[in-house]
């Protein structure tokens, strides 16, 4: 590392400690937990500088973390330091994030239980499962990468719980949830037998990229919403789907589910009647399917589909598949859907 880069690290460890050590002496007890975490924190860093066991990139993006904890504490110190000036009507609440390292899975067995609710920020990329237990969490994954094992994420009986903004990959199933009102947004999923698993209601999947999964995004529940989504390269020694909203016997009538302006492209496996590479599946007849493009969805003995569906489809293209949709057609005439073998 050159020495320019040492000198700056070490002058911003001396500034967050000594911030730090101003506030333990005005014995600011709420926010001691934090504090005293990151103060153990440098001293670690401190050391691995000195014996040079630390990598340029590995040390600047641990400043950069420790700084944003940092920058935590003097907002939600300024919050109680206001509140104790007025009367305020409820408590004072901050959107200050607690940060998730590596360390912080490795110490929970490898796998991170979040209790409490609010804002929690990956810091690193990591190896293992973050499972939420509380409502009102928000998973924000900052661009970090989570190396799954089972799940990459599991949202566990929590409702009103928002992922978004990073990577997950080489999981059972990347982001798992059994409670309604999940929200995913901007998440790439890779490597997974199933990419996202939602057996509840109210969910919302937008902005995802799934890439090179044996299953894309499967869906049992009322009221769920899909848009915008990328999925690419499903391939399986099974029958799989992209997307795949209810059950193939359609014993369960999961209603009023919408999938809007999703890509699919490459689905590919074999046949296991009743199931079939779907590229869309959704029976339930309240379905509505919208602006969609599915294309190579194929099996080897040539019964692959585009878009199986009882339910309304709407301006959707679907091309270059073994057969482009299979529909009732009772619910669907032509409705500017666009066909091309």
């Amino acid at each position: 590392m050159e020495t320019t880069d040492t000198n700056y690290c070490k002058i911003k460890i001396k500034q967050i400690y000594c911030f730090l050590k101003f506030k333990l002496f005005k014995k600011e007890k709420i926010m001691c937990k934090k504090i005293f975490r990151i103060t153990f924190l440098l001293l670690l860093l401190s050391a691995s500088i000195l014996h040079g066991r630390i990598s340029k990139k590995a040390l600047l993006r641990k400043i950069c973390c420790l700084q944003r904890a940092t920058n935590c504490i003097c907002s939600e110190l300024e919050i109680i330091k206001n509140s104790s000036t007025s009367t305020p009507t409820s408590s004072p609440t901050s959107t200050c994030a607690t940060l998730i390292t590596q360390t912080d899975i490795d110490s929970a067995g490898g796998t991170l239980l979040i209790t409490e609710s609010g804002l929690y920020k990956l810091c690193e990329d990591v190896n293992g499962c973050i499972e939420i237990n509380t409502s009102n969490v928000t998973l924000d994954l900052d661009s970090h990468t989570i190396s799954g094992q089972a799940n990459g994420v599991f949202v566990n009986s929590a409702q009103d719980v928002v992922i978004k903004n990073g990577s997950i990959k080489e999981a059972g199933i990347g982001i798992f949830s059994n409670e309604n009102s999940a929200r995913i947004e901007n998440v790439k999923i890779s490597d997974c037998s199933i990419a996202i698993y939602l057996s509840s209601d109210q969910n919302i999947v937008e902005n995802c990229i799934v890439t090179s999964c044996e299953n894309g995004i499967f869906i049992f529940g009322d009221d769920n919403t899909i848009s915008n989504c990328k999925i690419t390269n499903i391939t399986s020694s099974d029958s799989p789907y992209a997307i795949r909203i209810g059950r193939v016997d359609n014993s369960a009538d999961f209603k009023q589910n919408s999938i809007f302006n999703n890509s699919i492209d490459t689905v590919s496996g074999v046949d296991n009647p009743p199931d079939l590479p779907s590229g869309i599946f959704a029976l339930a007849e309240s379905t509505r399917i919208v602006g969609n493009s599915v294309t190579k969805v194929t099996s080897t003995e040539g019964n692959g589909v585009g878009i199986r569906t009882f339910g309304k489809i709407f301006n959707n293209t679907s091309f270059g598949n073994n057969k482009n949709y299979d529909l009732n057609l009772t619910n669907n005439g032509d409705n500017g859907n666009y066909v091309k073998n």
